[in-house]
């Protein structure tokens, strides 16, 4: 298994597996992931190729990853993800967004 750019290891999945997690995210915006964050991969891929901006979070309990998710940071969707135990701790472990890409790229060329 090769290592995801968050540092977690990235699971093998067949397309249908793939297409049923993104087409889940395509639904509600978010994207719910064990402590492992095996699948996160997929997502991050399909946002960085359809151009949509998103957030990993990852969330820790008593220092171990618990959890992770992938958000849309285009819309509000505060009330959808909702707020995880008051115990556990949310890191942002990437951020990314065309507009930021794009930026960096004009950067670079000058």
């Amino acid at each position: 298994m090769a290592t995801s750019i968050t540092g977690f290891e990235n699971a093998n999945l067949s397309e249908v597996m793939k297409k049923s997690l993104i087409d889940a995210f395509i639904a509600s915006g978010h994207s719910q992931h064990s402590g492992r964050a095996e699948t996160v991969w997929a997502i991050q891929e399909y946002c960085r190729e359809a151009k949509v901006p998103f957030r990993i979070e990852v969330a820790r309990f008593e220092g171990r990853p618990v959890g992770a998710r992938v958000v849309r940071t285009d819309k509000d969707l505060s009330v959808a993800v909702g707020k995880p135990p008051a115990d556990w701790v949310i890191e942002v472990a990437e951020e990314w967004s065309p507009a930021k890409e794009e930026k960096s790229s004009v950067q670079q060329d000058h």
